[in-house]
């Protein structure tokens, strides 16, 4: 029972936070399963108005020949895991309170060197645009938006071609 005692009540909360760490890690790896790409294939590009950064991982996929570019799938999110080239936490809804987020857009079919963009829109103003070179070799890309403070509501992010169509929009809110 002595020994009990001289347990201190931080070491539990930081068991209890590391527990719970793991916890979400392996849920969040049960829910995304996708092969592991070696740190050597991945890439860096992409500019941003915004002066935040725009970075692509690499991909290799099959596609039918002459099918056009198509957006596979796109997500707001936290972070990226740079070293697979995957979307972490992604949500429809964050904290009022976050200094930055992420949309990620992974495209297929026939994918030629060619620009992309995410643009990033509040109340009906943009707030910031990427520009993002896709080829076959780098099929997933993301930008990085810093976020206003005072900006609670309704966003999205227009998913642009190069030349302007609309390749898709991913909302979300900050509340």
């Amino acid at each position: 029972m002595k020994s009990l005692i001289k347990i201190k009540p931080s070491w539990i909360i930081g068991l209890v936070v590391i527990v719970v760490g793991c916890l979400l890690v392996i849920k969040y790896n049960q829910q995304n399963p996708q092969a592991k790409k070696p740190a050597s294939q991945i890439g860096k590009q992409g500019t941003d108005s915004n002066a935040s950064s725009a970075e692509a991982a690499s991909s290799t996929q099959s596609e039918s020949p002459g099918e056009k570019l198509r957006l596979v799938s796109a997500v707001t999110c936290l972070d990226i895991d740079e070293t697979e080239g995957k979307p972490l936490l992604p949500k429809l809804a964050f904290s009022k309170n976050v200094d930055y987020l992420f949309c990620y857009s992974e495209f297929g079919g026939q994918i030629e060197s060619q620009r992309v963009f995410h643009r990033w829109v509040y109340r009906d103003e943009v707030v910031s645009v990427t520009e993002l070179t896709i080829s076959q070799e780098n099929s997933k890309v993301w930008s990085k938006c810093l976020i206003p403070r005072h900006s609670e509501g309704a966003w999205y992010v227009d998913i642009l071609s190069e030349e302007g169509g609309q390749l898709g929009r991913v909302s979300f809110s900050l509340n």
